[in-house]
């Protein structure tokens, strides 16, 4: 009877040693968990203002492309009304060429 109740005390402390063991274990986890919540916080913030930017700029690089697309077109525009006038020109020279030299 003697050695069951040496047993129960023995196997009492151990299971009070693996309760604390446990409960070490549990606490160091949380604050990993909570260290990682916070590092993912800062983490966003910092990139949060570069992500901000970046998109401030690629709005303001559409707007300058779009202003690039005008003006080309503008231009391709322009480019067909010379190349129009080029060929009244050259009709009109060919005219006066055969009625008026010839």
């Amino acid at each position: 009877m003697n050695y069951i109740k040496e047993f129960l005390i023995i196997l009492n402390k151990g299971i009070i040693k693996l309760s604390k063991l446990i409960r070490n274990v549990l606490y160091s986890l949380y604050k990993y968990i909570i260290f990682i919540f916070n590092k993912r916080k800062t983490i966003k913030k910092m990139y949060e203002s570069i992500i901000i930017s970046k998109e401030k700029e690629n709005k303001s690089l559409l707007v300058e492309l779009k202003g690039l697309q005008n003006k080309e077109a503008f231009i391709n525009k322009k480019i067909k009304t010379i190349e129009g006038d080029m060929t009244s020109l050259e009709e009109k020279i060919n005219y006066i060429e055969k009625y008026f030299l010839n």
